[in-house]
């Protein structure tokens, strides 16, 4: 609160997500913030437990972005470089970011090796689900989203009302992205079914899911992840777009929730365009 609420500090870049952010949502003083000097909060993982509503809530703008520890010097892509230009437009303005040509499936050990960038060696593809993966995809609407493993234990609360918000943006439509950490494909459809019973997905232009992190399922799983998302989502009638640079598996897009989007895929490539809206 301190920090949101001091005039000198433009934003707030925590150096990593962390696993118990929920715990401070009662504490925090949702219209006091709303009614501030708009500070920039970016972050991924357990970050967007706090991100998300604080665009639902505070009304205001949440970057769902690079943590402080993934933006050393040694980063090459043209993602992460670029991490911060989204959080330098005026209102109004719109910034582009394309879909990355590799990523990386391994995490580096900062402590053993903290100047080294990302292992960027496996192609990066986006995917539609249902039929044709490389078919052509367009959708428009306001962004919100954030992890999937945070997100669902907000299900229920005033803290993740998304219908809600859903309703007052129906004029501009709204895109919900979530990222999967380290659920299992079993987990991934509980949390996707249980989403789709409280009403999560109805009314939404589309829904983006980035790529998982949780590696291949354990022996005993019946699941895999593209399985799961399949038996949840299948037959939404809505554009799903799968594997994109979003979360765990970088490198990854900055979001800002709230944010009026148009989104691109096919072909394996993607596009995302979004509008600081005045």
């Amino acid at each position: 609160m301190d920090f949101w609420l001091d005039p000198g500090i433009a934003a707030i870049i925590p150096p990593w997500g962390g696993e118990l952010v929920i715990d401070l949502l009662p504490l925090i003083d949702f219209a006091r913030l709303g009614s501030a000097e708009p500070t920039w909060l970016m972050g991924y993982s357990d970050i967007s437990t706090l991100l998300f509503p604080l665009t639902l809530l505070a009304d205001v703008a949440t970057a769902h972005g690079t943590n402080l520890m993934d933006s050393i010097p040694g980063q090459s892509d043209p993602l992460s470089t670029h991490c911060l230009d989204p959080l330098c437009r005026a209102p109004g303005e719109s910034v582009e970011q394309v879909s990355s040509h590799h990523h990386q499936d391994h995490w580096v050990d900062f402590t053993e090796d903290p100047g080294r960038g990302f292992n960027l060696t496996s192609p990066t593809r986006w995917k539609a689900l249902g039929g044709n993966d490389d078919r052509q995809v367009a959708i428009r609407g306001r962004m919100i989203g954030g992890s999937l493993d945070t997100l669902a234990c907000l299900v229920g609360t005033r803290f993740g009302n998304l219908p809600d918000f859903t309703r007052q943006h129906r004029r501009d439509g709204v895109i919900l992205y979530l990222e999967n950490a380290e659920l299992a494909p079993p987990a991934v459809f509980r949390h996707l079914t249980q989403m789709r019973m409280a009403g999560w997905f109805e009314g939404l232009s589309g829904l983006v899911l980035g790529r998982s992190a949780a590696g291949a399922p354990d022996a005993h799983d019946d699941l895999t992840y593209r399985e799961a998302v399949e038996q949840a989502l299948g037959d939404l009638a809505l554009p799903v777009i799968l594997d994109a640079d979003i979360g765990h598996v970088p490198p990854q897009m900055t979001i800002l929730n709230g944010a009026l989007a148009e989104i691109f895929a096919g072909d394996g490539r993607g596009r995302l365009i979004q509008t600081l809206a005045p």
